[in-house]
């Protein structure tokens, strides 16, 4: 009988860093290739909060994507932050 301790069975497995390598680099190029696409975009997460806003679209509503992650994607919402040149587009 062994003494080693072993991990329990339904404990998941911890990613090896050559994983956690591949994953880290895969996330980078995927920011990358959303940072860079020619047509704005954002994404939310499930309950509607800005997790992404890229710099295209940043500059088509003239607004500062970073200030736009975490506010909700609601018009009404958006609408208070609009700039009047914005509002004239409406």
């Amino acid at each position: 009988m062994s003494t080693e301790a072993r991990p329990p069975k339904d404990r998941p497995k911890a990613p090896d860093m050559r994983e956690i390598e591949v994953l880290r680099q895969q996330l980078e190029m995927y920011q990358l290739i959303f940072e860079s696409i020619h047509y704005g975009a954002l994404v939310t997460d499930e309950r509607g909060y800005v997790t992404h806003f890229n710099k295209p679209y940043g500059l088509f509503l003239d607004m500062n994507p970073d200030a736009q992650i975490g506010r909700h994607c609601t018009f009404r919402d958006a609408r208070a932050s609009l700039t009047p040149t914005m509002l004239s587009r409406v």
